[in-house]
């Protein structure tokens, strides 16, 4: 029996445990299922493939977020899951926008609290039942969230050093600054 025989039972067998609604748009490529799972249903769906004796995903393996900015739910939040048991790979994606918040999946999957602290500082996607939601790669006072496709690239602030005072401050970018340096990364790039 070969690898995409056995997945294909496999996500028969998880697909007759939920509705076409809360589960769907089945894929299998690479030897990797994926599902898109209907956002009110995702930790259940997710504590099923890590319980169900048949599933055992143990492992949480990543958790990111895609910016599509195609309509009201732009974002599409994917979460790749291991079996160490059956030595397979399921992918798990549900859409979503940053207004309201995303389940956080801590309660089935603890690693996935520096995943969520880091798409919530990159993306703004917020995750409810997260007792630790703050940023984890840009600095506390940064604005914005970088992974947004409508982020300015130049960014509002820059950090800079004032040697007088021996300290760090905030100073506004201003349009020509920007345009300075946009042109010598023009330059560098011929």
């Amino acid at each position: 029996m070969n690898e995409t025989h056995t997945l294909t039972e496999f996500a028969e067998y998880v697909e007759s445990h939920f509705s076409k609604q809360d589960l769907f748009g089945r894929a299998i490529e690479n030897g990797v299922l994926t599902y898109d799972v209907l956002k009110s249903e995702f930790l259940t769906v997710l504590q099923f493939l890590r319980d169900d004796p048949a599933c055992k995903c143990d492992c949480l393996l990543d958790v990111t977020a895609l910016d599509t900015r195609r309509d009201a739910d732009r974002f599409v939040l994917v979460y790749h899951l291991l079996s160490t048991v059956y030595e397979r790979v399921v992918r798990l994606k549900i859409r979503t926008d940053s207004d309201l918040p995303v389940a956080s999946v801590m309660s089935v999957y603890p690693a996935a609290n520096w995943y969520e602290r880091e798409i919530w500082d990159m993306f703004g996607i917020a995750f409810s039942e997260h007792d630790d939601l703050r940023r984890i790669l840009t600095d506390e006072g940064f604005h914005g969230e970088p992974l947004k496709k409508d982020f300015r690239l130049s960014g509002e602030r820059v950090l800079r050093f004032d040697q007088a005072r021996g300290m760090f401050y905030y100073a506004p970018v201003k349009d020509a600054e920007n345009a300075e340096n946009l042109s010598k990364i023009t330059e560098l790039g011929t």
